[in-house]
């Protein structure tokens, strides 16, 4: 003891970081030596030096104890009760404070208390049932105990009935042995092993489990369920384009089969959708089956969609270019007028005598307007045309 009380008084000094443990080392140390007093003064000392929050619930529940082993539990009590202000869901505090009620005669608050605390609390299960300081409340004690086991085996089976429905509904939404699947049968099967057993700690395990079990399964569908209607909007996108292509395609009656194919497509579509709603095994395979039908309906149909394009590119270019052909041979027609005029209003001695005496010369007008008519004005045009058709 000499050496201990030696080590921790060094520690005990303003400037050591770890004042406050040694401290609380010295009322331990007081403790197994029989000097309370001791102890206590060293509990108020160290009560001083708590900054952090676990360190002042560490050392009210401490002093606690300490006016219960002295047997003045009212002090513990309302330490207790004040020490919940600083944290008032703390559970070791709570349940010191159903020990204290019980030795202090207020069997009824504890036993209130206690049936709060017990919800999901895997240790407290263990520490109720052996705690020898509720040995006065008993029958109550074992009652709780056995109330929650009864609700935690209900929640249990019920949790694991969903998550084997969710799953078995699941299979359905898969083809063959999904490796999605294998994973939840594996934890589904465990669960079912487990509960078997019926031990608290097995159906607590199994209540949470079955949910979590569940919630994942659900989710699992629905994901699958997203990526159905996804596509469903991708292939209706698609439709939805080959149908504003065909009501302002210029010339539908060289295609009147393109506008037969795409009515029982969109009527699939909307079956798609109608059973993707049901959110149900049976009509999301049908649902898959459909689409697979409209996708490859949709390949089909793509080549016409492109012998369509062609045909309106080769008929809308054609007109363009007859248009542009004729207003440049007349602009071509006009310039070579006025320079015919020109040339022959010029003088004899004029440097360009000598072509205007060529372009007066039929030979020469009649090869000249065939260049015109035949390369320049076509080529031209046909310049302009792909202008055009650019924009």
């Amino acid at each position: 003891y000499g050496r201990a009380e030696e080590l921790l008084l060094k520690e005990c000094h303003h400037k050591s970081p770890k004042r406050f443990y040694a401290t609380v080392g010295l009322a331990f140390l007081a403790l197994e030596r029989g000097r309370l007093a001791d102890m206590k003064n060293h509990l108020g000392i160290a009560s001083n030096l708590a900054v952090q929050e676990k360190e002042r619930l560490y050392v009210a529940m401490l002093l606690a104890k300490f006016y219960d082993l002295n047997n003045e539990t009212w002090k513990a009590r309302d330490l207790i009760k004040n020490t919940l202000a600083i944290k008032n869901d703390c559970q070791e505090l709570l349940y010191s404070k159903v020990q204290l009620e019980v030795r202090g005669s207020f069997k009824e608050s504890a036993f209130q208390l206690l049936r709060s605390l017990m919800m999901d609390q895997r240790q407290l299960y263990m520490t109720v049932l052996l705690d020898p300081l509720l040995y006065s409340i008993q029958t109550k004690v074992e009652n709780i105990l056995l109330a929650q086991y009864q609700t935690l085996a209900h929640s249990a089976q019920t949790n694991l009935a969903q998550a084997r429905d969710e799953i078995n509904e699941l299979k359905l939404w898969f083809t063959g042995k999904a490796p999605e699947m294998k994973n939840d049968c594996q934890i589904l099967q465990n669960l079912e092993k487990s509960f078997v057993r019926k031990s608290y700690f097995d159906v607590l395990d199994v209540a949470g489990k079955a949910k979590a079990l569940h919630s994942s399964t659900k989710s699992m569908r629905e994901k699958k369920l997203n990526e159905l209607y996804d596509q469903a909007n991708v292939v209706l996108a698609k439709w939805n384009g080959y149908y504003h292509f065909w009501t302002s395609y210029q010339f539908p009656n060289f295609f009147k089969n393109f506008h037969q194919h795409l009515l029982p497509i969109k009527k699939k579509i909307s079956l798609i959708r109608a059973l993707a709603k049901k959110n149900s095994g049976g009509p999301y395979r049908q649902a898959v089956h459909l689409l697979k039908e409209v996708d490859d309906a949709l390949q089909k149909i793509e080549p016409i969609y492109h012998r369509m394009n062609w045909v309106s590119l080769l008929f809308s270019g054609g007109l363009i270019f007859c248009k542009k052909i004729f207003i440049v041979e007349i602009v071509l027609a006009i310039i070579c007028i006025v320079a015919a005029i020109i040339l022959g209003s010029l003088p004899a001695d004029s440097p360009l005598s000598s072509l205007a005496a060529l372009t007066a010369t039929p030979w020469f007008q009649k090869k000249f307007g065939l260049f015109i008519a035949l390369l320049v004005a076509p080529f031209i045009a046909l310049m302009l045309t792909m202008q055009k058709m650019t924009k």
